[in-house]
């Protein structure tokens, strides 16, 4: 009831210190900061989009007045400060007033609190459930008695590493509803029965468009949110000309809407402040009165007495350079505090009174005042202590060394006491900086204080590290004389990057481990280490018998490296036909031992015997079949945790091949590389072409590096790439990807070699295959047309011959003299556009010339001769045409049926564009 009473004291006291105040500038949806006591208030921000500063509602009308049913603020998407509702009665769910809220960025926090829900008695459910993401802050839904789903929504995957403070689960009955949104317990978060939670990152990440930070479920280019820049309610990756950036959100606005918000242009931006070492000044020009911010080299910023008791608190401290009264610090257990005093606090230099650091559980080093050179002591603590540092139980370092060494105290004595975790060492450093010492009686003025921490007393051991393989290690040390010593190995990894100088009491987010040594031993094997990795090993010793805990120095040491783990393969991406781009990312862990990749390409084959295993002239008809489904231009994926991050958007190279893309989320890498995690992969040690393209390719490159362009591959063919990262001893194993090279324009073009009559009605065509083609030729269409006036072409189609791709000639039979074209075609994977030009070829003098030697006296022998000729073609054609009725060389070069049709009725028959289906197998795409 305590904590109920004390929250809603701040709540009413925010609400009821300052008036409604509500900007909106026209038709853009940008509102200021408001605070609500009223219906009427609450509906002025139906035309709110983002709220540029902090919302509460508070409601001070008749309870039976309270009516919510039909209000509802659809436009309300963001806010930058916080949010804050408290006892608001007859309202059954947030949501209902703001289903459209995705972002409470937090830049303002109501006492480290970024989203408020208090005291609401009539309340069910939040159901925010367009919420993804709280950038800073922590949560508090309390006192509602029928709130349920509180505990059922991730809190921490919207406002990570903050505290979120919630309601007991409700013993109301309909609270007892189980929600079920996919078959994986570990993301089953509702905000109701029916409303599932939604996530920007992980593996229950939505698939959005590059530009969204969260998007419709429906349409991945329907932002939510968006991840760099809003103009006129669209996504953006920068700001057009003609605009100006908002700070707290990224919205484009013009310089009329950033007046109307009562700041001021500068810098392209729209700010409410100057930043650091400008201030603010007036200025006139031709245009009236205008702000401005203007560099000063000298101008320091005064502050006077801080406190620091929040986050909230922390920021107010920003721009202090010099402090004009004292700094007291004071702060509970608050996530994330120690990063926020680094970036609030480090421009102090100068402190007029006194520093106070008190209680402060969150707190393990003071590291957080790198420029801190004076304190005046104009006004003492307790008219003694210009610096007091007391009851911290975490804390175990003071200043940085530059501070400690360089400090000057003008007047006052030190107080630093109860702090168990610091040890002497660290109280000796800044003992000589003051000029005199409290001597009084009521306690001790400098030292341990109650609760020694014995820990600090260093005992030698002898401790060493001798590493067995890659994963395991054996720590012996020297045992002290005495039999009631209990001894145990405390040791911890430190990941790449991070400090070293920790010891096991901290509060922090590695977790030291202990094994207890046997007793009458002096060794212990560590097992299950990481490779490369560095960790931090010590020894407590314990006697018995005085109750008195001692410590070794801490040793550290790292684990050999071994066989790396495979780089990630984040981009496979075909920027052109004969060009693909690779990008990967290696494990962390890994990354400095690196001194080579090892890549190789080889091209997926598609054999001859596959190409003719099917007659693709049988199926010229057939629905095309969408390889581009199955076998992309691009695959991309998002790398684990354990890997370095790669570009935010995927470096650019989608924006070029949008069609065909993939893209997932982060896998396991074994799985990724096969069945086989543990087999040894010999890559291809030689180079090969297939023509004037690449057939195999090994590559040696050299790190660091994590990008590497692949050129000279064959258009439309399907490549397998394989990519190791190398030591120098050891190569990983293999991460693979399959892509497939984009079309060429240019690819797929036969050329006809000859054109020749051997007789009346016989065309003999012969042709030579493409140079390149888009994969392997399937088929060749031969197109044969007469070659009329275009009054006459509407009884006459174009006739198509179908061959197999290794067939180069065909001969074909025409009916009486034409003129005529010929074209040949190639079918391969990608099209049948491949077409030689029309050529053009006359039969009329052979036909007159043969028509001439009937001209016989003899005109019975000749008519004897013609009618044994007609029967035997008779015979001939009906063979043909009953064994072979889908390929023909017989092409008819007119119409038929024209002499008993009207020229305004289609052709009896049409053929059509055929789109082919295009079946080859792949026998050696996937490797067994």
């Amino acid at each position: 009831m305590a904590a109920k009473a004390v929250i809603g004291f701040i709540l009413l006291r925010v609400i009821s210190a300052q008036v409604l105040y509500n900007v909106t500038t026209p038709g853009n949806g940008i509102c200021g900061t408001i605070h609500c006591r009223t219906l009427p208030c609450l509906r002025s921000i139906d035309s709110c989009v983002t709220i540029v500063g902090n919302f509460t509602f508070i409601y001070f009308g008749r309870p039976e007045e309270a009516i919510f049913e039909n209000i509802t603020f659809w436009n309300l998407k963001e806010i930058t400060g916080y949010m804050a509702i408290y006892m608001v009665p007859e309202l059954d769910s947030i949501g209902q007033l703001f289903p459209s809220l995705a972002r409470i960025r937090g830049r303002d926090l109501l006492h480290d609190y970024a989203l408020i829900i208090y005291d609401m008695n009539q309340l069910t459910e939040i159901n925010l459930y367009s919420l993804l993401k709280i950038d800073r802050g922590g949560v508090i839904i309390y006192g509602g008695p029928n709130t349920c789903y509180v505990d059922t929504v991730d809190w921490k995957s919207i406002a990570p590493h903050y505290r979120h403070v919630l309601s007991p689960t409700s013993n109301n009955v309909v609270c007892k509803n189980i929600c079920m949104c996919t078959d994986d317990a570990r993301f089953n978060n509702c905000w109701n029965n029916r409303k599932c939670q939604r996530y920007i990152e992980g593996p229950e990440a939505m698939t959005c468009h590059e530009q969204c930070l969260g998007c419709r479920l429906t349409e991945a280019t329907d932002c939510t949110l968006c991840r760099h820049y809003t103009y006129k309610k669209q996504c953006v990756s920068k700001c057009p000309n003609n605009t100006i950036i908002l700070e707290e959100n990224q919205y484009c606005i013009t310089e009329e809407e950033c007046l109307s918000l009562k700041r001021w242009v500068w810098k392209n931006r729209c700010v409410i402040a100057c930043p650091d070492n400008y201030i603010q000044k007036n200025i006139t020009t031709d245009k009236g009165d205008k702000v401005t911010c203007e560099y000063c080299s000298t101008c320091k910023e005064y502050c006077g007495n801080i406190t620091i008791l929040s986050l909230g608190s922390i920021q107010a401290a920003h721009r202090c350079v010099y402090i004009n009264g004292s700094l007291t610090i004071h702060i509970p257990a608050v996530p994330e505090v120690l990063e926020e005093m680094k970036i609030h606090l480090s421009k102090i230099q100068e402190v007029f009174h006194y520093i106070a650091i008190h209680d402060s559980l969150s707190l393990a080093r003071i590291d957080f005042l790198p420029s801190l050179k004076r304190i005046h002591g104009k006004i003492l603590k307790d008219n003694k202590y210009s610096l007091l540092i007391r009851d911290n139980p975490n804390l175990q370092t003071i200043f940085l060394p530059n501070v400690t060494e360089n400090l000057q105290i003008d007047k006052g004595s030190i107080n630093i006491l109860r702090n168990p975790m610091l040890c002497m060492s660290e109280l000796d450093k800044i003992k000589k900086t003051f000029p005199q010492l409290f001597n009084g009686t009521e306690d001790k003025p400098y030292g341990y204080g109650l609760n020694a921490y014995t820990g600090c007393e260093e005992v030698p051991l002898g401790v060493n590290v001798k590493q067995v393989n890659q994963t395991s290690a054996i720590v012996n040390f020297t045992p002290l004389f005495s039999n009631n010593m209990h001894y145990t190995i405390l040791y911890v990894r430190i990941p790449p990057g991070e400090s070293t100088s920790i010891v096991p009491e901290i509060c922090s987010k590695y977790e030291w481990r202990a094994i207890k040594a046997p007793d009458n031993t002096n060794r212990v094997q560590l097992t299950n280490l990481r490779p490369a990795s560095t960790y931090l090993v010590c020894i407590e010793s314990y006697d018995l018998e005085e109750k008195h805990l001692k410590r070794s120095s801490i040793l550290n040491f790292t684990t050999t490296v071994g066989k790396p783990e495979p780089p990630f393969l984040m981009e496979l991406v075909a920027d052109n036909p004969h060009l693909v781009v690779l990008h990967w990312a290696d494990h962390v862990d890994y990354l400095p031992h690196i001194t080579r990749y090892e890549l190789s390409v080889t091209l997926v084959e598609i054999y001859p015997e596959d190409v003719t295993a099917r007659n693709q002239c049988e199926h010229l008809d057939d629905a095309l079949e969408e390889l581009d489904e199955i076998w992309q231009h691009a695959v991309v994926m998002r790398p684990p945790p354990n890997y370095g991050k790669g570009c935010e958007s995927m470096c650019g190279m989608l924006s070029s091949t949008p069609h065909g893309a993939m893209v997932e989320e982060d896998f396991d890498i074994c799985s990724s590389i096969g069945s086989a995690c543990n087999e040894v992969e010999e890559l291809p040690v030689t180079n090969t072409s297939l023509g004037y393209f690449v057939r195999t390719l090994s590559l040696n490159i050299s790190a660091p590096r994590n990008a590497y362009q692949v050129g000279d591959l064959a258009p439309y063919r399907d490549y397998r790439f394989r990519l190791r990262a190398c030591t120098k001893d050891f190569c990983s194993r293999s991460t693979r990807g399959v892509v497939r090279t984009l079309p060429s324009k240019n690819a797929d073009m036969p050329s006809i070699s000859t054109i020749e009559l051997i007789k009346p009605g016989l065309i003999s065509v012969s042709w030579t295959p493409p140079k390149v083609s888009n994969g392997p030729v399937l088929a060749y269409i031969l197109k044969i047309m007469p070659d009329k006036n275009v009054s006459d072409l509407g009884t006459l189609q174009t006739q198509r011959l179908c061959v197999p791709s290794i067939q180069t000639t065909a001969v074909v039979q025409f009916e009486k003299d034409q003129n005529y074209t010929v074209q040949v075609c190639s079918l391969t994977l990608a099209s049948q556009s491949g077409c030689t030009g029309r050529k053009k070829m006359s039969g009329r003098e052979y036909f007159l010339e043969f028509t001439s030697s009937f001209h016989s006296p003899d005109l019975t022998w000749a008519g004897v001769f013609f009618a044994v000729c007609l029967c035997m073609l008779s015979v001939l054609v009906g063979f043909l045409w009953t064994t072979c009725r889908v390929r023909s060389d017989t092409v008819p070069l007119v119409d038929i049926t024209s002499s008993y049709r009207t020229d305004s009725e289609p052709p009896i028959f049409s053929l059509l564009d055929f789109t082919p289906s295009l079946h080859v197998s792949r026998t050696d795409l996937i490797d067994s």
